[in-house]
């Protein structure tokens, strides 16, 4: 489970280089059977871009992209597709090359869920029900509290801070 606008690692396990590019995407359909529900929600790399180039095979990628900030789902899939780039075609401007024209796809599959899991703020329970210390972050109208951490952690937090007192919250 992510919450939206949190960051995701994905790990690409790729046994042979077929140059070309990789990209993430979601979509929030799980009945969805076509591919025009994955591209509204193409994952962005924590550097804005949309596509992964790796540079050799036989080797295990670690990459960390952006889930989008509005997107909430209890059963999204999550694709992932990469499309070589080996393959000898003509471009879109009429000259010849490698990588150029249709090339082969790969592709993945795998379950998710994005989502505020905290209660809601006008939900929150009474005072003696609330752990002591506090620690807390407002953010899209959602309450977390958490006891006795140092420090709030993959959250993407705008705001932390410690309070002495529940009434501080409220």
């Amino acid at each position: 489970h992510y919450l939206p606008g949190s960051l995701i690692s994905t790990t690409v396990d790729l046994t042979t280089s077929h140059r070309g590019f990789w990209q993430f995407k979601l979509c929030a359909d799980p009945e969805a059977n076509d591919q025009e529900c994955f591209d509204k929600h193409v994952l962005e790399l924590e550097d804005g871009s949309t596509k992964y180039y790796p540079d050799r095979g036989s080797v295990k990628y670690n990459v960390t992209y952006v889930l989008p900030k509005g997107l909430v789902c209890d059963h999204c899939v999550l694709q992932w597709r990469y499309t070589a780039g080996n393959n000898w075609g003509t471009c879109q401007n009429g000259t010849q090359g490698l990588g150029c024209g249709p090339q082969e796809q790969f592709g993945a599959c795998s379950d998710i869920s994005i989502g505020m899991s905290k209660q809601r703020l006008r939900e929150m329970p009474d005072n003696d029900e609330i752990p002591y210390p506090l620690f807390y972050y407002m953010k899209n109208g959602y309450f977390d509290a958490q006891q006795g951490k140092d420090e709030v952690v993959g959250n993407d937090l705008e705001e932390v801070q410690e309070v002495d007192m529940v009434e501080e919250v409220l």
